[in-house]
């Protein structure tokens, strides 16, 4: 654990991080809220996906009008 947090602290000083984000800056909420909207537009991609299959299968079955 020692080893990674100096891995850490060298990326910050690289990068030049003068203030580590916690729960109460607002540049944390506001990377949670990006975090969540990505996971959201996952997994709106991957239902969308099983549904344009879904017709894609119904359709090769000519049963595309039936829904089922």
């Amino acid at each position: 654990m020692n080893h990674n947090l100096e891995i850490v602290q060298e990326f910050e000083e690289k990068l030049g991080v003068t203030e580590r984000w916690n729960r109460e800056c607002p540049q944390w909420s506001a990377a949670i809220e990006d975090i969540k909207k990505q996971k959201y537009g996952k997994a709106l991609d991957a239902l969308e996906l099983l549904i344009v299959q879904r017709i894609f299968e119904l359709t090769k079955m000519n049963r595309s009008e039936m829904g089922t």
